[in-house]
């Protein structure tokens, strides 16, 4: 089962910026309705997108497209910036 995350952004500002820092944990399988960019400031995650996975290091990005299920695990203490 997957659950579905909803962001309710402003009017104004329709995106929403996310400065995390994490250490070794797991973000389950969900998926929301907005394209979700993230950034890798510091550490590395493990990223299970629409059925793939792979690893990102410091300095690398990604992006998930919408009503795309996806889960996170971060492999160290990790830090990210998330723009949804």
């Amino acid at each position: 089962n997957h659950h579905i995350e909803v962001v309710n952004s402003n009017i104004k500002y329709p995106i929403i910026f996310y400065n995390i820092f994490l250490i070794k944990m797991t973000v389950t399988s969900h998926f929301h309705k907005d394209v979700e960019v993230v950034y890798i400031v510091s550490g590395k995650l493990e990223a299970y997108i629409d059925g793939k996975n792979e690893i990102f290091h410091q300095g690398e990005m990604f992006i998930v497209n919408s009503h795309v299920i996806h889960q996170f695990i971060f492999l160290e203490e990790t830090h990210i910036y998330t723009y949804l």
